[in-house]
């Protein structure tokens, strides 16, 4: 896969911005998901903070989970965490606005 070249050359390793994204894209189909923001936008808005505490390899596969902490009509606020066969290997938090689509 092109998204492991050159990362690492001698170790090919999954980006941990690839699994921030994961997690923020799983974040905004849970909002979606709510009755109360149908027809709307979530927009990722940051990172509040990230760990990454393993590498992840191109044969090994993520078990992503999120939970919304924080819900208005505008803005929400999120937690993250990527496992891989039980094991935490990326958490996040992060924030998003809602916009009107």
């Amino acid at each position: 896969m092109a998204v492991f070249e050159g990362h690492f050359p001698t170790r090919p390793t999954l980006p941990g911005v690839y699994m921030v994204e994961s997690l923020a894209q799983l974040g905004a189909c849970a909002v979606l998901m709510d009755d109360r923001y149908r027809g709307s936008l979530p927009l990722f808005g940051g990172i509040d903070r990230a760990r990454f505490r393993r590498q992840v390899l191109p044969e090994e596969t993520l078990d992503l989970e999120v939970r919304m902490t924080t819900l208005s009509q505008r803005a929400g606020k999120g937690e993250g965490v990527a496992r891989r066969s039980g094991e935490t290997v990326c958490e996040v938090s992060f924030f998003f606005v809602i916009a009107d689509s």
